[in-house]
């Protein structure tokens, strides 16, 4: 009723709804038109809608960033992280000469390597987040050397983790990362590869606020041997396995039960391993890409499974 509000319907991941068998987006074409829309509408996607949906609505691209604006984000994002070691949020200059040098190799390096991928493999297989939480581990490992930060050895010794972590996959990302930075910094550094095993467990055990891991491994018993491993370093361990039985996937209350399991283990402050439940992964959308409300010091985030809608959990 006021001037001062305008209402706004924000539909996030809109292009996931498309991918549905039931259509459930063709109820948006009469309401989505200009003279039948009451309220404004946002629809996020990481791809085009199909043309009946994208000829109703003003079509905005973000493309993808520039060299001198990725390097930009990359520093900002190291330095809001590195300046709380420095008495006055203000490293030695030598310090922070090295690191936006640094940064401007590895920022550089990861867009050489991204291309490769995408040019001979596959397209889009790394994106920005991965980029972004790179900068922001290794931002945390510098942290463990606040005054040698001017010595490029201990700079590439507090990247291992960190590439390896976001970066490490099937066609030597990692490596030739590492390659092509030491080729522009003219510095040979030799380190152990981590294992897959180890970085699995310190993304558990030793980083609270790491992404969470989807693991796609050829044999089915990787995530029993990753839960016996893991329990022994950390406790309360919990691995849920989704049944196979047609009544139990066709059943909503079996779904249901899953769900509050898992919100039952995430208060508690549970690691937990989940397996075949590919019936209720939709319902932790906000849950699995860390998307919480923070109240009273608690992170708090909406599940909803069908008509059971819960939005504080």
């Amino acid at each position: 009723e006021t001037s001062s509000l305008m209402p706004v319907v924000l539909f996030d991941e809109i292009g996931l709804a498309e991918l549905s068998k039931h259509n459930p987006l063709k109820v948006l074409h009469y309401l989505i038109e200009i003279e039948n829309c009451d309220v404004s509408f946002v629809g996020v996607s990481n791809w085009r809608l199909d043309a009946s949906k994208m000829n109703r609505v003003l079509y905005l691209a973000r493309g993808d960033l520039e060299a001198s604006s990725l390097q930009e984000t990359a520093q900002e994002i190291f330095h809001s992280k590195l300046l709380m070691k420095y008495p006055n949020r203000k490293p030695p200059k030598k310090v922070r000469k090295m690191t936006d040098k640094f940064l401007r190799i590895l920022t550089e390096s990861y867009q050489e390597v991204k291309f490769k991928v995408d040019k001979n493999h596959t397209q889009d297989l790394y994106c920005l987040r991965d980029f972004y939480h790179m900068i922001k581990k290794f931002a945390m490992k510098c942290l463990e050397f606040p005054k040698n930060l001017h010595d490029k050895r201990i700079l590439l010794k507090s990247l291992v983790e960190p590439v390896w972590r976001n970066l490490g996959g099937p066609f030597s990302t990692a490596e030739q990362m590492f390659k092509n930075i030491q080729e522009k910094l003219r510095v040979t550094f030799r380190d152990p590869t981590p294992g897959p095993l180890w970085l699995v467990l310190e993304n558990l055990q030793s980083d609270l606020d790491s992404r969470f891991l989807m693991i796609v491994t050829k044999q089915r018993s990787a995530a029993r041997i990753l839960e016996r491993v893991a329990s022994e370093r950390i406790p309360n361990t919990r691995l849920l396995v989704g049944s196979k039985f047609p009544d139990d996937i066709d059943h909503e209350d079996y779904a249901l039960s899953m769900v509050k399991k898992i919100i039952d283990y995430a208060e508690k402050g549970c690691r937990v391993i989940l397996e075949d439940l590919d019936l209720i992964y939709s319902s932790l959308y906000d849950l699995l890409n860390q998307r919480y409300t923070l109240s009273c010091k608690k992170k708090y985030c909406r599940i909803a499974l069908g008509p059971h809608y819960n939005p504080r959990c």
